[in-house]
């Protein structure tokens, strides 16, 4: 199995309100005929999942033959101040990172 490079992740649109959703997507520079390639991601900044918003996926797959796929974050409650979601993808044995590791939405009301 070749180890994938993945070469970009990002986040549209940037900014959500309540109710709306964002996403963010993955995209690799080789594709894998063979198989699904697994991208693994952490959460961070100050909204809270579960609370301000869900995700409809807890990694990124994506499907033999493709290179790229997403993950959309959806807006449960915006605050009186904006919050901010962070994606940040994980190093793997299968997969490196070259480029933007992470990327952001903020969650407003």
């Amino acid at each position: 199995t070749p180890v994938v490079t993945v070469v970009a992740l990002s986040a549209a649109p940037s900014s959500v309100r309540t109710g709306g959703s964002a996403t963010f997507a993955v995209t690799t520079s080789i594709v894998n005929p063979a198989a699904p390639t697994t991208v693994n991601f952490t959460m961070a900044g100050n909204a809270v999942q579960g609370l301000q918003y869900s995700l409809s996926a807890s990694q990124f797959t994506i499907p033999a033959g493709s290179s790229s796929t997403s993950v959309t974050l959806n807006v449960i409650k915006g605050g009186k101040k904006a919050k901010t979601a962070t994606m940040i993808l994980s190093p793997s044995g299968t997969y490196s990172i070259s480029a933007s590791q992470s990327a952001s939405v903020s969650i407003r009301k």
